[in-house]
């Protein structure tokens, strides 16, 4: 069985206008399948296709919209909205589409990606390393380190290799909590150097 691990302090970052962007890519991809969907469906209805196909691309339709609009209202609410389950749709839309299977694969790869890229991102710092949680994960060993202050809502990150990281947190922080974080990282640097 495996155990969640317990880290000494996690600082989490403000996300900056990567919702917007993801929400904005989220809603153009789906855009654009609803507009391929009732415009297949339409050619379908004047070649008087089989009525199971057509269908089938207005049901696609009705599911897209219908998610996009629980989506909105997630929004309003100051919920987080994931667009996820309409770009599956969307996905099986354009596989049933003629001649469009490698769109269904990018609607796919859209769907599996977009919660992943979502989750706030946040430094966990333990005696052992530190990781940035976030899509891809990305780690640190103490000894890749030169110093990581953390002031006034900012946490630098000054790596050996001439890297500098510098964050905004996301929530305020205590004066008391910022002390107790750089003195554990202070005492961190100068055992591993």
């Amino acid at each position: 069985m495996r155990t969640a691990k317990t880290y000494d302090f996690i600082i989490v970052l403000k996300q900056a206008n990567a919702l917007r962007v993801i929400n904005w890519a989220s809603k153009l991809l789906l855009f654009t399948a609803l507009l391929a969907l009732v415009y297949q469906a339409s050619i379908n209805i004047a070649r008087n296709e089989p009525i199971q196909q057509q269908s089938l691309y207005f049901l696609f339709s009705f599911i897209i919209i219908a998610w996009w609009a629980y989506c909105f209202l997630q929004e309003q609410r100051g919920a987080a909205s994931f667009y996820r389950f309409a770009l599956m749709i969307a996905a099986w839309g354009w596989y049933i589409h003629p001649h469009t299977h490698l769109l269904s694969l990018l609607y796919l790869a859209a769907a599996a990606v977009e919660k992943p890229l979502k989750i706030h991102p946040e430094y966990a710092f333990d005696s052992e390393m530190i990781i940035l949680n976030s899509f891809p994960q990305k780690q640190y060993d103490w000894n890749e380190i030169n110093n990581i202050v953390l002031k006034d809502g900012l946490l630098t990150i000054d790596l050996k290799n001439n890297k500098l990281i510098q964050k905004e947190v996301n929530d305020e922080v205590l004066p008391s909590d910022e002390h107790d974080f750089n003195e554990f990282c202070r005492q961190r640097l100068s055992i591993k150097n």
